[in-house]
């Protein structure tokens, strides 16, 4: 589970707070810009409205998805330009 494995960033109520997020975040669905990912417009809707002290394991849960996505980017990129290296050779 997504707490057990980080747990010293979220607590066991994780889970109750991302069931009510949910339901706030239906409420702003039909806002959702097509030019952003839905996890980087979450995380803003939660620090537009202030919510941000209301669901903080929820924001750090965002927050900690929208830093892994930057990780892996640059993994591939590093793969892309090895092979760049490789067909050379």
């Amino acid at each position: 589970m997504f707490v057990d494995s980080y747990p010293s960033d979220l607590d066991n109520s994780f889970v109750d707070k991302l069931c009510h997020f949910a339901m706030f975040a239906d409420i702003f669905n039909d806002d959702e810009p097509g030019d952003i990912s839905t996890e980087l417009f979450l995380y803003k809707q939660i620090i537009d409205k202030g919510m941000q002290d209301t669901s903080p394991n929820v924001a750090i849960a965002l927050r900690m998805y929208l830093v892994l996505m930057v990780t892996n980017c640059s993994d591939e990129r590093s793969f892309s330009k090895l092979k760049l290296i490789e067909s050379r050779l």
